[in-house]
């Protein structure tokens, strides 16, 4: 299941997605407010989804 992000608040969209992904059996997130920084995420090994982005 995805891991969805549904806030702009800077603590959450600043996070290491590396150091996170350490922590989830599944890197998967959706973006609900298009504040991450998806090729980053992707790099650090997250399927990453965000609404009304490819």
């Amino acid at each position: 299941m995805p891991n969805p992000l549904l806030t702009e608040w800077p603590q959450f969209s600043r996070i290491d997605p590396a150091r996170l992904a350490t922590r989830t059996a599944n890197p998967n997130v959706i973006d609900g407010r298009g504040t991450l920084h998806a090729d980053t995420w992707r790099k650090a090994g997250w399927t990453c989804r965000a609404l009304g982005r490819p």
